[in-house]
């Protein structure tokens, strides 16, 4: 047998959508209840489920590698999945964070392991010792806040907002704009103490005044009063004049490498990442805040990320690129029509978005609802897939790239 039907599991957090993973996993009972993200993949937090054989992922491509993964993806020295599939809703701000590259995740897993800090304590920053470069596909329209300005446009906004109250960071910055000045401003911010409300007050009732000196200040406005009602004591509420703010439509994606500040606004989408839940917040949030990890790690230069549109493999499938190793994600177009899927003797997982998908190999056929998926072992020649749907597929590329995020 070479598919697998996943049970998958649900994190429920605030900020979460309260319909649409909902719906479209088909669990109308819970409309209302904030779910957030639908993890597919062997993550140890939280792993996907065998169906037919009631074990978890996690433990079959830990414990039996060469089957699950095979030979192609071992050789490539995995010997466990690479990537985490991941349906993400939310309906309120996320907190702004960045996720570390691989030498830090490395040296911070092995230094928070000699401390002696458990691998769940909230005071914990690195809970594995991978990066997590990620993709994320927008399945809805999308709005995040991702990368830096470019450093003319922040100073312009710190001149007109805060340049009056003769904060030394600010104005070192506005008068030579760098990466040392911008990280002495977000660690001034992040610390700010009994000045925070001062700050953010001033923040507020200047942008309503200013905002249509920018043609982007309609949506600094909007943004701004959209995290202080979710968060009207955060210093995050002035993150919209520091980072770019970015729409995606369905069918668009972004790719976040590590170090780079991001927070997710509002929509569903698909994030695919290398395999790991490490995460350093900075705001938006009530988690740990390690302010100086995080400005050792983040990156302090402008950066903004190109929306990546996709590449027609043939005629079912398109694939989102991106310059990573440890996944690769395409969409799947079925209409009424066979697509032989080429195996590659690598692992697969297809998650079905729309309509219905039968999976046919030696054994029989697993058909694919909307909202279900399935794991695909390297250990078959090609599948073939009938129907009409529209699928999510991840897998890894066919060759490595020869440039990586760090």
């Amino acid at each position: 047998m070479s598919v697998f039907r996943l049970h998958n599991p649900i994190q429920k957090y605030e900020w979460g959508s309260r319909e649409y993973i909902q719906e479209l996993i088909g669990v109308s009972d819970d409309i209302g209840i904030p779910y957030a993200e639908l993890w597919i993949g062997a993550h140890p937090k939280a792993s996907s489920v065998l169906a037919d054989l009631d074990s978890s992922l996690y433990d079959l491509t830990t414990w039996q590698s060469t089957f699950w993964l095979g030979s192609r993806c071992r050789s490539c020295g995995y010997d466990r999945l690479p990537f985490l599939l991941k349906i993400v809703a939310s309906t309120k701000p996320l907190s702004i964070q960045i996720h570390p590259d691989l030498i830090s995740a490395q040296e911070g897993f092995v230094r928070e392991n000699a401390l002696g800090i458990a691998i769940d304590h909230p005071r914990r920053n690195y809970r594995d010792a991978n990066h997590k470069p990620e993709l994320l596909l927008a399945l809805t329209d999308f709005y995040s806040l991702c990368g830096f300005r470019e450093y003319h446009e922040i100073a312009s906004w710190l001149a007109v907002i805060f340049e009056d109250l003769s904060i030394s960071p600010v104005q070192n910055f506005i008068h030579e704009p760098s990466a040392s000045n911008l990280r002495s401003i977000f660690v001034y911010f992040l610390s700010a103490g009994d000045q925070k409300q001062m700050l953010i007050d001033t923040y507020l009732s200047r942008i309503s005044q200013v905002s249509e000196r920018d043609p982007n200040g309609s949506q600094i406005l909007h943004w701004s009063l959209r995290i202080a009602d979710s968060f009207p004591a955060d210093i995050g509420i002035v993150s919209p004049i520091l980072f770019n703010l970015i729409k995606l439509t369905p069918g668009q994606a972004i790719y976040l490498s590590p170090g780079v500040i991001h927070s997710y606004l509002e929509g569903a989408g698909a994030e695919i990442m290398a395999n790991s839940d490490n995460v350093l917040r900075c705001a938006l949030t009530p988690k740990h805040v390690d302010i100086d990890e995080l400005t050792r790690v983040a990156s302090f230069t402008p950066y903004s990320p190109k929306v990546i549109q996709p590449e027609r493999l043939n005629r079912w499938e398109s694939v989102y690129h991106a310059p990573v190793n440890e996944f690769r994600l395409s969409m799947i177009d079925l209409y009424c029509d066979q697509y032989l899927l080429p195996v590659n003797d690598l692992p697969h997982i297809l998650m079905c978005l729309d309509g219905g998908i039968d999976i046919a190999d030696r054994d029989g056929i697993t058909s694919l609802n909307r909202g279900k998926a399935a794991y695909l072992t390297p250990n078959t020649t090609n599948l073939r897939l009938e129907g009409e749907g529209k699928a999510l597929h991840a897998t890894l590329p066919l060759k490595p790239n020869s440039t990586t995020t760090d």
